[in-house]
């Protein structure tokens, strides 16, 4: 019987495309992880970002190229990427293998740095991700518009964030030309800022964090 509780280990043979001949070992343990002859320690690792992008030919989905990399504090960095491998087809067993990878790495690293993140905010301090800075009263967000660039603060009332396309957005209530996306598999840790928005936003709990910085700044 297979067993539904959370796993911190994986040990598993990749083959990065139908074009490969021959499959590299990933091995996942609860302290580290090694792949292609490189090996990061978890507790070192600051950063990770994945995602998948799809490919198509004519209009027709041809191809997934899934994209999971970390990052230590030495910016010594672990990449690990494959493909489906059958065109034209979906492939269950490559996109369970890519979800398999990425809840292991939940239990090991992402849980961690989004802690990390929270215990800043809850702490009075900011994180940054990308061009996003995010406090405790609320979202820096930068905006480009033509050939500009421009600087604005969302107070949390006035944030809206959805996912689609491999992207983060962020975006104004106010004002529907306030808005950003950040890219899940290029930017470092914008999976972390997600998990972290979705746990602040639940049950009111962003806005407890504002009241309780305003209080700490008075």
């Amino acid at each position: 019987m297979e067993s539904n509780e959370p796993t911190n280990e994986l040990d598993v043979l990749i083959k990065r495309s139908f074009l490969s001949l021959s499959k590299k070992q990933l091995t996942i343990r609860s302290e580290d992880i090694s792949y292609e002859g490189k090996r990061l320690v978890f507790s070192s690792v600051k950063a990770i970002r994945y995602g998948i992008l799809q490919i198509y030919v004519n209009g027709i989905k041809a191809n997934r190229i899934f994209v999971i990399e970390l990052m230590d504090d030495r910016e010594d960095k672990l990449k690990i990427n494959f493909q489906s491998a059958m065109l034209f087809k979906v492939n269950k067993k490559i996109d369970k293998l890519y979800f398999d990878i990425i809840d292991v790495l939940w239990q090991n690293v992402t849980k961690r740095l989004v802690n990390q993140f929270i215990d800043e905010l809850e702490s009075g301090r900011s994180v940054s991700v990308g061009k996003v800075e995010v406090t405790p009263g609320g979202i820096q967000m930068q905006v480009t518009r033509w050939f500009t660039k421009e600087e604005h603060f969302l107070e949390w009332g006035n944030i809206r964030k959805s996912m689609g396309l491999g992207h983060l957005h962020l975006y104004s209530n106010e004002n529907k030309k306030i808005k950003c996306r950040i890219n899940l598999q290029k930017v470092w840790n914008a999976v972390v800022l997600s998990s972290v928005l979705d746990y602040l936003w639940k049950d009111g709990r962003v806005y407890r964090l504002a009241e309780k910085h305003i209080e700490q700044s008075g």
